[in-house]
């Protein structure tokens, strides 16, 4: 027969448990305080973390949501201590998935990652007003994709390291187009 209790249990390194207990294991909801500042409340099962969570880092970032053997996975939003959030799918503590990372400084990117990078198809829209939509590999835009500048030019086609790589088209708002081979950006012809 399960026994369940409230209690405190402080940890060898000074680490402070408080919440429920089922056969002497932290399970059900619970706070645990590390002496290294950072603290997690939520849900525990058999002695480990894991359900719907709380982080609280003592860099001042946040994560919320879903916890498995103790580390983000799953769906969850992450503020960072700079004034960042992150949300969408975690993979073993990295963010990884479908998510959106909007900028402290109010740039966005919406789109995949792997394991912390953006990889597969996105969108990103830096201040100022401009939008890149398209492939993604390791973090650049790297294969088809459109840029579309605040002034209204529009490039479709090929990019490589995020520039105009390849065949592309570039349509200027006067109705201008110039369409062929690109280069580091530059219209070969």
């Amino acid at each position: 027969m399960e026994t369940t209790e409230k209690g405190i249990l402080i940890q060898e390194g000074g680490s402070v448990y408080e919440g429920d207990f089922v056969n002497g294991e932290p399970h059900g909801k619970g706070k645990l305080t590390i002496p290294t500042g950072d603290v997690y409340e939520g849900d525990w099962v058999d002695g480990k973390m894991y359900g719907k969570g709380k982080i609280s880092l003592a860099d001042g970032s946040v994560y919320e949501g879903d916890i498995v053997n103790g580390e983000p996975h799953g769906k969850g939003k992450f503020f960072l201590a700079d004034g960042s959030v992150y949300e969408g799918d975690f993979l073993n503590n990295k963010v990884h998935g479908k998510g959106k990372l909007t900028f402290a400084t109010g740039s966005v990117y919406e789109g995949d990652w792997v394991k912390g990078i953006w990889h597969g198809k996105g969108k990103w829209i830096p201040i100022g007003g401009s939008v890149y939509e398209g492939d993604y590999v390791d973090g650049e835009g790297n294969g088809k994709g459109k840029m579309t500048w605040a002034d209204g030019v529009v490039y479709e086609g090929d990019f490589i390291d995020g520039n105009a790589n390849g065949k592309g088209k570039m349509t200027y708002p006067d109705g201008k187009i110039q369409e062929g081979n690109w280069k580091d950006g530059e219209f070969l012809g």
